[in-house]
């Protein structure tokens, strides 16, 4: 585990047999285009969304293993008032030359289920890091010097951080790419 003042990872030990299971699972129900929420399916949008999502119920075992890493997280750094996920758990697959997410940020304008906001965001990787070229998680650290930190993530590697924290898909230039995303809430910051 290691901590940043922006971040905070966590080699899960989450494995390709782990992996198999939720692939399996994910197998039976078909595959949405990704979206940009208020958006529709344009090529502005796909310029800067492009891949594939499935949604996990947040009552679903995966989410129970996610919000276990979110939790050590926030009890070990960040230290939020956290109350349960926002939405769904979002299952993505990058698997074309060019898929991406172009620089974004994961809150949003209006609160979620009674009032509370969208505050830590994580990113699973499900893919090993020789499986596809690409690909890399960047994080803006200062917002002001435009820092970035640039993650080639392997198989179980987690990444927690703020869910107002700058961040980014590179475009895929081979191979395959999934990862589960999630985002935790809770009340607004006082």
């Amino acid at each position: 585990m290691s901590k940043s003042c922006s971040f905070y990872t966590i080699p899960t030990a989450i494995d390709k047999t782990v992996v198999k299971v939720i692939e399996d699972q994910m197998s039976s129900v078909p595959m949405d285009t990704a979206s940009v929420l208020g958006s529709g399916k344009n090529s502005e949008v796909l310029s800067l969304r492009n891949s594939k999502v499935h949604w996990i119920p947040s009552d679903n075992w995966v989410a129970g293993m996610m919000a276990h890493f979110v939790n050590v997280a926030n009890f070990e750094h960040f230290h939020y008032d956290l109350k349960l996920w926002s939405e769904k758990i979002q299952y993505t697959v990058y698997d074309e030359v060019g898929a991406n997410y172009g620089w974004h940020v994961d809150t949003m304008n209006s609160p979620y289920y009674e009032g509370l906001i969208r505050k830590l965001s994580i990113s699973i990787c499900l893919s090993n890091s020789d499986e596809y070229e690409g690909g890399e998680l960047e994080l803006i650290m200062d917002h002001d010097n435009f820092s970035e930190h640039s993650f080639k993530m392997n198989c179980g590697d987690a990444i927690i951080f703020p869910s107002d924290m700058r961040h980014r898909v590179l475009p895929i230039k081979s191979g395959r790419r999934i990862s589960l995303v999630g985002w935790y809430a809770g009340p607004p910051y006082k």
